[in-house]
């Protein structure tokens, strides 16, 4: 599966309240995985890129890769995954994260 998203954030559409509006944005997200349905589980890999319009703002972008396993489908996973967060006037970052998801109704 391969899932791509564009989101430009205006700044003239208030956020929660009239006095915090989100910087003006474009943001990019590219993600793909294969499932692997008898083992249950599915290596991913994900960019995402934040290009802010003001330019004394830092723009950033993340690069990670994981594995998740699906426990019950889609209703219950874990996930763990190592990425690199890249941000413009700030040093390289590294981050692992183990997350797991539940979908109950």
């Amino acid at each position: 599966m391969v899932r791509a998203d564009f989101i430009r954030y205006d700044q003239q559409t208030p956020f929660l309240d009239r006095n915090s509006a989100l910087p003006t944005q474009n943001a990019w997200l590219l993600e793909g995985n294969y499932y692997f349905h008898k083992a249950k589980f599915a290596p991913f890999i994900q960019y995402a890129s934040t290009d802010l319009t003001d330019r004394d703002m830092a723009d950033s972008q993340k690069i990670q890769g994981g594995v998740a396993y699906y426990v019950l489908e889609n209703k219950i996973n874990i996930k763990a995954g190592f990425g690199r967060l890249l941000q413009t006037g700030s040093p390289d970052r590294n981050q692992f994260i183990v997350q797991g998801q539940f979908y109950y109704f």
